[in-house]
């Protein structure tokens, strides 16, 4: 019987507590323990601490209004609307020394970058634009010689252009006449008479004929 138990059984020491330790009438040194409940209240408080602002019911529910998936172009533009309003609501909501709202206007010298009174500003503008008068001016004004190019840009734009049209209508001619041609054609003919070959020692005595 008692081998069965042994077999079926592991019998374990008891584990000392702290009060088997203690000598009698000695008073409790150590410290007394933290309960779990101030742990756990503790490091949930250091957590919210850290934790990001939440926003404010008044952005949800903007954020909320918000539609998705296919839209229409009116839809789009109401939300680009709703989404300035907002913009602008925050924007007059916030601090005037944050957003610069009615704050005076600094006026600053372009060359050396320093801050001039709003008369100053005014008089080196008008001096600026005196200076850059004559300059335009001078600019716009075309010199004597330029109407004589004109005149000879306009002779040259004239020749190119009777040149292109005696192309043109060479190549309708061409355009009538038959794909094959023989060696009985005449233009055909003339047209190898008048070509210079290299080599031709007789070429310095051929003279074409041009049309007048």
């Amino acid at each position: 019987m008692t081998s069965r138990l042994l077999q079926g059984q592991t019998f374990h020491p008891q584990r000392k507590t702290r009060e088997d330790f203690q000598i009698p009438g000695s008073p409790d040194l150590s410290p007394p323990h933290k309960r779990s409940t101030e742990t756990n209240a503790s490091r949930a408080s250091f957590l919210q601490d850290l934790s990001p602002l939440r926003k404010s019911r008044k952005e949800a529910a903007v954020n909320e209004q918000r539609k998705t998936g296919l839209l229409t172009g009116k839809e789009i533009s109401e939300e680009i609307a709703r989404t300035k309003k907002t913009d602008w609501l925050r924007f007059k909501e916030m601090d005037p020394s944050i957003s610069g709202l009615g704050a005076e206007h600094v006026y600053r010298d372009k060359l050396k970058g320093e801050c001039i009174s709003k008369e100053d500003f005014l008089k080196s503008r008008q001096k600026v634009n005196v200076e850059e008068k004559p300059k335009l001016k001078s600019q716009f004004s075309f010199p004597v010689h330029f109407n004589q190019e004109k005149k000879l840009e306009w002779g040259k734009d004239l020749a190119h252009k009777r040149e292109a049209e005696a192309k043109l209508q060479e190549l309708e001619l061409e355009k009538e006449k038959p794909f094959a041609r023989t060696r009985d054609d005449p233009e055909l003919d003339n047209m190898l008479k008048e070509r210079l070959r290299w080599g031709d020692p007789m070429a310095h005595l051929v003279k074409k004929k041009h049309p007048v």
